[in-house]
């Protein structure tokens, strides 16, 4: 298992959104762990044999939040 951390940024953020934003992190296979902060960041733990940071936020952005990587 390759685990990798990675921090994005969750664009239009607001307090209410980051428990919406770690529910959607948590439906993507690979996700072991998210963190969302009110100031708009995540930190991800992801297992990278079956997902990678790209796939995170393209996931994210599908379901309508706007993310970048960070790290």
């Amino acid at each position: 298992m390759a685990i990798s951390v990675h921090i994005l940024k969750i664009s239009h953020h607001h307090e209410e959104l980051a428990s919406r934003v770690d529910a959607a992190l948590r439906e993507i296979p690979g996700v072991l762990s998210s963190r969302t902060g009110t100031e708009g960041r995540a930190v991800v733990e992801l297992d990278m044999a079956y997902t990678t940071v790209a796939e995170v936020v393209a996931a994210l952005t599908a379901a309508g939040y706007a993310a970048a990587n960070l790290s």
